[in-house]
């Protein structure tokens, strides 16, 4: 069982942190990240890594979308 079909979103959004950290240009390791702190209700963390995947990748369409959830979920 993989470590993000176990839930455990805190080692996940580590494992991503690492790859963001070897690969700085990578939209999938923030796109990844933003995810898992959204699971875990980091809303503002999360959209701070889904604005850096859409800046890497503009094109990157389930950013924008996770970033529309996230700020929803802010209330914004």
């Amino acid at each position: 069982m993989s470590k993000k079909s176990s839930g455990d979103r805190q080692t996940v959004t580590a494992d991503f942190s690492k790859a963001a950290e070897i690969d700085p240009h990578d939209a999938g390791a923030y796109f990844n990240r933003g995810n898992a702190k959204s699971t875990l209700g980091d809303y503002k963390g999360a959209i701070e890594d889904y604005n850096r995947a859409i800046e890497i990748d503009p094109y990157a369409i389930h950013a924008y979308y996770s970033r529309g959830r996230a700020k929803s979920a802010l209330g914004k």
